[in-house]
């Protein structure tokens, strides 16, 4: 019997705030060792507009993920809509879609 449990946590809240304790400021796919590699994250608004998108990094780099802002400019309030695809170090890959609310 193969487990083929993934280990695969997207957070659904995140504050971007550049506190001192540095945690929570990036939106960013966590992962066990079984994950070789984010593919994508993509972010949209709630009218379906990319805010963000980023490939092929390794998960739980928080430095590659989304910080909260849109064009320079830091995103009001709100929740998001995600999508990722992450590839597994048996070759096979997983999408996960969700939605994250961005909290200031």
């Amino acid at each position: 019997v193969v487990n083929k449990e993934r280990y695969v946590y997207v957070p659904n809240i995140f504050s971007p705030d550049n506190s001192a304790d540095g945690g929570n400021d990036f939106f960013t796919v966590f992962g066990g060792e079984d994950v070789e590699l984010v593919k994508f994250l993509k972010i949209y608004n709630r009218w379906g507009r990319a805010v963000f998108e980023n490939r092929d990094f390794s998960p739980n780099d928080t430095q590659s993920g989304w910080d909260g802002k849109v064009g320079g400019e830091k995103a009001l309030p709100a929740v998001f809509v995600y999508e990722v695809e992450v590839l597994f170090k048996d070759g096979e890959t997983g999408v996960y879609r969700g939605d994250v609310t961005l909290m200031r």
